[in-house]
């Protein structure tokens, strides 16, 4: 009948870095069959999500070489 919930876990808090990009968040998204690459810099809390055709390794780092990049670009 009930289901004993899991224990919550404690949010981790993170040192707030210096500067923009020198500590970012990567993660994987599938949503409605197609795979995204989520980038989040925590100084600044900016978010960069980008389509990618494979979730391989490979795949990811390409796409922040890219991101990295058009980034260093603007500077």
């Amino acid at each position: 009948m009930f289901e004993i919930a899991p224990a919550k876990e404690t949010l981790m808090s993170h040192d707030i870095p210096d500067r923009h990009w020198q500590k970012v968040g990567i993660d994987l998204l599938t949503h409605k069959s197609i795979d995204y690459v989520i980038t989040v810099d925590y100084f600044y809390n900016f978010w960069e999500i980008d389509k990618i055709n494979r979730t391989t390794s490979n795949a990811v780092i390409k796409k922040h070489f890219t991101l990295f990049n058009k980034l260093l670009a603007k500077l």
